[in-house]
Formats: structure tokens, sequence, C-alpha cells
């Protein structure tokens, strides 16, 4: 097995990418990783994530990404802009 660690925004769906080329590994890394990974939290910066590489599903897209040294993240944190400013008022009373 080898170790990634989590960067800033990735989710379990960016790692199942990243190191099998399928999100459908998600179980798996869960599997691997019981004591730092679930479905329910967000993956913590840094966090060190078993992967058992033997497992790869699609290899043209984790060579692609390893290749490119492109790192999925699409779970970063962006605040969404306020559609109106904090005084703005319908009018109901």
């Amino acid at each position: 097995m080898k170790e990634v660690v989590a960067r800033r925004g990735q989710s379990l769906w960016d790692i199942a990418i990243q190191e099998f080329g399928s999100p459908d590994m998600i179980r798996q890394l869960i599997i691997d990783n019981p004591e730092n990974l679930n479905l329910n939290d967000p993956i913590v910066v840094g966090t060190k994530i078993k992967i058992d590489d033997t497992k790869i599903v699609n290899k043209t897209i984790v060579d692609y990404l390893s290749k490119g040294g492109h790192k999925p993240a699409t779970a970063v944190d962006v605040p969404s802009p306020m559609a109106f400013s904090s005084g703005f008022s319908l009018g109901f009373k």
C-alpha cells in the first residue's frame, strides 16, 4: 500500500478519482482507513490515507492526473456571495 496526504478541498470522491480512477472506490478508501475516514465528515487537510494501488479501476485517469500533477479538490469552501445586503428588507412586518 502507498500513502497520500489529503490536500485542502479534497473529498473522498477526489481521492478516489485521483488514486483509483473511479469514485466507486470511495468505499474501499473507508475500508482501508477506518480510523480517519468516513462518509459523514470532510477529510482533514494533512490526513494520511492508505491506498491499495493494486486496485486501480481506470489507469488512464490515474496516469493523466499523476503525470499532469493534477490533484482534484472539489470540496473547496468558497463563500457564496450574498444576494442581498444585510440591510435589505421586503417590508413585511
